[in-house]
């Protein structure tokens, strides 16, 4: 299990009563980095679990809460995105959305509206387990982030879809 919350700088395991078939998680067991994502599934099992590192987009736009809301629009705009993860030193602080910013003055400071209370997944988080909170908690996107707590991707919705459209299994035959 990989989900957690990040309130006020400190990590906090975090487990949806939904998800069954998992233990109660441990940070320490959850982060893979990179190449070490492969060693948990093997390439020619066609039932293998899905991983939020092979989802994930790894094309990140961060801003700072020190950043004005007018910048994240125009961030969202010009990118075409929806979600931004906010960062001070290498470290996520918050997390924005275009719905946290709709009715806000452009001249207003993200730190006033940001989501400070994260839940956040590593890399080795199932990619089911992602869906199923998605779905149930109704959100639609979520930062992937390393052990520094580093933001390493972010999954959203579009990803999960773009996943589904190029996975082999779904592909017309």
């Amino acid at each position: 299990m990989a989900f957690f919350i990040l309130v006020k700088g400190h990590v906090n395991p975090f487990k949806f009563s939904y998800l069954k078939d998992i233990e109660k998680p441990r940070l320490a067991d959850t982060v893979i980095h990179g190449e070490h994502a492969a060693q948990y599934y093997n390439e020619d099992d066609s039932q293998k679990e899905v991983y939020a590192i092979e989802v994930m987009s790894k094309t990140i736009h961060l801003l700072s809460p020190a950043n004005y809301v007018g910048d994240a629009r125009r961030l969202m705009e010009e990118k075409n995105i929806h979600h931004i993860p906010l960062e001070i030193d290498n470290k996520i602080v918050g997390f924005v959305s275009s719905n946290d910013i709709e009715k806000e003055s452009n001249k207003k400071r993200l730190v006033d509206c940001m989501q400070r209370t994260l839940l956040c997944v590593s890399e080795s988080t199932p990619l089911k387990h992602i869906v199923a909170v998605f779905f149930k908690e109704h959100i639609h996107g979520i930062p992937v982030v390393n052990s520094d707590l580093k933001v390493t991707g972010i999954i959203t919705d579009s990803d999960i879809y773009r996943w589904l459209l190029n996975n082999d299994k779904f592909k017309a035959r």
